[in-house]
């Protein structure tokens, strides 16, 4: 329950969209600054480059709207896990061919094959469906690096915060 304690000391989503706004007024040309700032202010770490941002990193999150993949699976901690949800039409990428050629796991092939440019741009093996895991018909194998590339599936999102918030309830 840390987690509680970070969330209990940030402001309501208002008061950071309005620093956000005014902090971008006043520093127009330095996102980098911007970048920094809002790190800080939700508690994490922020790098300025993405190789050293990931390189001990057991947890990635990819939320780009980058065309081009901008995160290189030579970068990749053997074992760690990626969630690409970011850019997802049949052209854009996030993910090299590299990091794609490690497990990965979708919400559903048929949506994957169709819409996930990582997923079409590499022609990678798909190890999994997120349920076909859940329900416990495939396993990760032990110390795997796991790609979960996402194309937004409304109603596996709502399925997802509803087992959250249930765990949450019960203690666990």
């Amino acid at each position: 329950r840390g987690a509680e304690k970070k969330l209990a000391g940030l402001p309501d989503p208002d008061t950071i969209r309005k620093e956000m706004a005014d902090f971008i007024l006043r520093h127009k040309a330095k996102p980098v600054d911007l970048q920094r700032t809002m790190a800080e202010r939700v508690g994490a770490k922020f790098f300025s480059d993405a190789e050293a941002a990931v390189r001990d990193s057991d947890i990635v999150a990819c939320t780009t709207a980058a065309r081009e993949p901008i995160l290189h699976g030579a970068w990749l901690k053997p074992g760690a896990f990626v969630t690409a949800v970011g850019w997802n039409t049949p052209s854009g990428r996030e993910l090299d061919d590299a990091a794609m050629a490690n497990i990965v796991i979708v919400e559903s092939v048929a949506a994957a094959r169709d819409q996930a440019g990582n997923v079409r741009g590499s022609n990678c093996a798909i190890f999994a469906e997120a349920g076909e895991i859940f329900a416990g018909q495939k396993a990760v194998p032990e110390g795997a690096t796991v790609i979960y590339d996402s194309v937004g599936i409304a109603i596996m999102d709502v399925a997802a915060a509803k087992l959250v918030y249930d765990l949450w309830l019960s203690g666990e």
